[in-house]
């Protein structure tokens, strides 16, 4: 009895259903593309669609096995592995140069899924674009100007040419401390692009940035100066890092410029002093804008009361229906609840200013509130004696406002600070 192909896709696409960074999945998938022809077309599709390599040895040796991989298929362009590749993480250091540098040869080569790439640069903070090793520049620009590349994360990147993205097809951008030159890329650099892509403007959907440098400056790469509504006019999401009074300066040319299609607004906040300032985040016009998200990134350094006064900073449009306030908190750590119950305990967390502030009009169209408290340090000898009815309970102003949908979430740190500690 001869089974159907689409039996053993669906064997393979369970197992698929693992997170693309678990061990476990990697395990099976390799097991089952070993298995027979049947299986391995699905599983490598599976297999090689999102690829991770972080830092260390393994990673390393990880790296370089995929680019012997990628080397030895004489169809890895067209319908080999590298052309099942969507997402590529990788950490480049000075030691593994050559094989991060081959394998940015063969990305995202022809036609297919959009795709996304993300490159760390980990050993130093000043890696400056001037200083990187020729071939590696080269094949950096030759994958970000690919027409497949629509997703783009650069981390600890200096002085990166101004008219870099010129000609690029990105739509959604990551920029962790990253800054822009004054300098600019040759016009024979982009000799055989001429014409593809963004022209004057790179205009994206969504953009996170945590640079203290302008991000402006890098979207604009035309020789004219251009309004910022027109650089955002297509910016669904906006994701800032605060983490000073530096950036809080560009900050208020960003928001401003997108008023227009904006959606989400994610501040993800690394110190007090990004909101020590009394002045007001202007979001009246936003017509679009339907979610806030606050994120303290740093324990003990920014409570829920700062995170409170920020909130009450803010001029909200109509539109805004959904906020979610994500701060660590060492649950563990609070005393066991005494004769008085869990309340004296709790009172650190400095609930009451934000269920004070909570109930303004201002806050009246909001129809969910959800705290996402995530426990530090991580103790798995001590467990909490608070659980999300008890700090609920620390908010009865917000537990009697009407349409309002209130929720507290606890997590383990690990599951999502992180990621966002760089």
């Amino acid at each position: 009895m001869l089974l159907s192909q689409e039996l053993f896709d669906m064997v393979i696409d369970k197992a698929s259903y693992f997170r693309p960074d678990d061990r476990l999945r990697t395990r099976i998938l390799v097991s089952l593309s070993l298995v027979s022809r049947a299986f391995r077309e699905r599983a490598h599709y599976h297999l090689f669609a999102s690829i991770t390599l972080r830092q260390g040895e393994d990673a390393d040796r990880a790296l370089g096995r995929l680019f012997s991989l990628l080397e030895s298929d004489p169809s890895t362009d067209t319908t080999g592995v590298a052309s099942r590749i969507i997402s590529f993480t990788c950490w480049i250091a000075q030691h593994n140069v050559n094989s991060a540098v081959g394998i940015l040869k063969k990305l995202f080569i022809g036609n297919g899924k959009p795709c996304s790439l993300s490159l760390r640069f980990p050993l130093s903070a000043g890696n400056g674009w001037s200083s990187l090793p020729e071939d590696l520049e080269e094949s950096l620009f030759q994958v970000c100007h690919r027409p497949r590349l629509a997703s783009l994360s650069l981390h600890r990147t200096q002085r990166i040419p101004r008219n870099f993205l010129r000609n690029s097809f990105i739509k959604r951008l990551h920029l962790t401390d990253v800054s822009v030159s004054n300098t600019h890329l040759p016009e024979s650099s982009f000799a055989g692009i001429a014409g593809q892509g963004h022209s004057d403007t790179v205009t994206l959907e969504s953009l996170e940035g945590s640079s203290k440098n302008p991000i402006l400056t890098l979207l604009v790469t035309a020789s004219q100066q251009i309004d910022p509504t027109v650089i955002f006019s297509q910016l669904k999401e906006l994701h800032l890092h605060l983490a000073g009074m530096d950036f809080n300066m560009n900050m208020d040319e960003i928001i401003r410029g997108c008023q227009g299609p904006l959606e989400i607004l994610k501040l993800s906040l690394h110190t007090s002093l990004a909101y020590s300032d009394s002045s007001e985040i202007p979001l009246y016009r936003h017509c679009n804008l339907h979610t806030l998200e606050v994120t303290a990134v740093k324990p003990s350094t920014i409570p829920l009361s700062h995170m409170a006064k920020l909130l009450d900073r803010i001029g909200y449009p109509p539109s805004l229906h959904t906020i979610n306030l994500c701060f660590p908190a060492a649950l563990r750590n609070l005393p066991m609840p005494g004769d008085d119950g869990p309340f004296p305990a709790l009172d650190s967390l400095k609930c009451q200013i934000l269920d004070n502030i909570f109930m303004q009009k201002k806050f009246d169209r909001v129809r969910k509130l959800t705290l996402g408290i995530h426990e530090v340090p991580p103790n798995p000898l001590r467990r909490s004696c608070y659980g999300t009815p008890d700090i609920r309970s620390r908010f009865p102003q917000i537990l009697t406002r009407k349409n309002l949908t209130f929720s507290v979430h606890i997590h383990p740190s690990t599951s999502f600070f992180d990621t966002l500690l760089y």
